[in-house]
C-alpha cells in the first residue's frame, strides 16, 4: 500500500472501485441515476468507486444485474496473489492487537 492509501484500503478495495466505476461508464449510467436504482444517494455511489465506503456482499450481485454485467466482473483483476497479501496482513494485524491470544 502506498503512503498515501487510505487506512484499510487494498488494492482488491481500489480494483473493485474501479470496475465499478467502468462498468457504469459502460451503460452510460450517471452515478445518480446508479444511485436511485440501489436506494443510495449519487454521493453514495463515488465513495464505492473511490473506495471510500466499502459495498456489503449483498449488493454487489445486485449491482451486477443493474449493470447487466456478470458478478465476477466486479471483481476482475484481483488476483489469487492479492488475496493472499490481504488475508495474511489482516492475521498479522489481528495476532499484533492480541485478537488470538495463545494460552
Amino acid at each position: 500500500m502506498s503512503g498515501n492509501a487510505k487506512k484499510g484500503v487494498s488494492e482488491i478495495d481500489r480494483i473493485i472501485g474501479n470496475n465499478i466505476r467502468m462498468q457504469r461508464d459502460h451503460v452510460d449510467f450517471s452515478a445518480e441515476y446508479l444511485g436511485s436504482i440501489l436506494g443510495v444517494s449519487y454521493q453514495q455511489v463515488i465513495k464505492y468507486e473511490k473506495c471510500m465506503n466499502k459495498l456489503s456482499a449483498a449488493q454487489i450481485p445486485i449491482l451486477a444485474c443493474i449493470l447487466e454485467v456478470p458478478v465476477m466482473s466486479i471483481y476482475e483483476g484481483v488476483n489469487l496473489d492479492m488475496l493472499d497479501e490481504y488475508c495474511e496482513g489482516r492475521l498479522l494485524t489481528h495476532i499484533k492487537n492480541g485478537a488470538f491470544d495463545i494460552l
